[in-house]
């Protein structure tokens, strides 16, 4: 049975060689005891990547579980989908944890649900040192790094630079995420929305410990230059630098806070929308 997945897994590999720039450095399929495979990938370059579909659509990966390992990843490009799960790295990944490290995403993202720059919808995740470039557009839960996070994990010392456009749930870094640990990170995009738009998360019930966001943030109800709708989590040390405009509900650091934030400041212009 593991014979058959590498087997699997290595024709892939080949047939992406031949049709992108494309540096296999190592990799690695292993079953569990039901025979489902969990990969660990390390060392992969791919330039001018262009995929579509429909959901779990990415540039590495569309959909996966298990435990799994992506690190030194490097995708330039493009990734299209019309519905749920779309990011510039994986789609979807399932509720085991996957760790991800060392990953650079310089990809443009468009989708509808749950569209990240790194991933568009995740379980738990630990990522370390991973960073998205591009700019991403999508409807609800839409991020530049992960559009959805729905149970927890670790982020630390990653970011994303490009801007953000979305409709319910968008964040310059994630769109929407339950009770994730954020330290060392930023986000620097403008970012555009209506309902739960943040310069840094949309909608939050995460531990958030000495991250920022720089981005402009424009949104209609429950908008901040930091977070839009802070439902639960800690934060500490943290700041805002972008100028904020919104229709009601709206802040410089968090638009609508249910609990308490330490040491958090913002510098930017808060203006209703004209």
């Amino acid at each position: 049975r593991f014979a058959a997945k590498e087997a699997m897994f290595k024709a892939i590999s080949e047939s992406l060689e031949d049709k992108y720039d494309l540096c296999w450095k190592n990799y690695e399929v292993l079953c569990d005891k039901n025979g489902k495979p969990h990969i660990n990938i390390l060392g992969i370059n791919i330039d001018n990547i262009e995929v579509t579909g429909t959901s779990s659509v990415g540039g590495l990966i569309g959909q996966i579980y298990n435990n799994n390992t992506i690190k030194e990843v490097a995708i330039y490009g493009k990734v299209t989908g019309t519905s749920d799960g779309i990011g510039g790295l994986i789609g979807y990944i399932g509720n085991a944890a996957s760790d991800i490290s060392g990953v650079l995403v310089n990809v443009n993202v468009t989708g509808n649900t749950n569209t990240g720059g790194l991933i568009g919808s995740v379980g738990t995740v630990n990522i370390t040192n991973s960073y998205s470039r591009g700019d991403v557009s999508g409807h609800s839960n839409t991020g530049g790094l992960i559009g959805k996070v729905t149970s927890g994990g670790t982020i630390t010392e990653s970011y994303a630079s490009g801007n953000v456009n979305g409709y319910s749930q968008t964040g310059g870094f994630i769109g929407y995420t339950a009770s994730v640990t954020i330290t060392k990170s930023y986000a620097s995009g403008n970012v555009s929305g209506y309902s739960y738009t943040g310069g840094f998360i949309g909608e939050s019930s995460a531990n958030i410990d000495k991250c920022y966001a720089s981005g402009n943030v424009n949104g209609n109800s429950n908008v901040g230059g930091f977070i839009g709708y802070k439902r639960g989590g800690t934060i500490n040390n943290i700041y805002a630098l972008g100028n904020v405009s919104a229709s009601s509900n709206y802040a410089g650091l968090i638009g609508l806070n249910y609990n308490n934030t330490t040491n958090g400041y913002t510098i930017g212009k808060v203006t209703p929308l004209t």
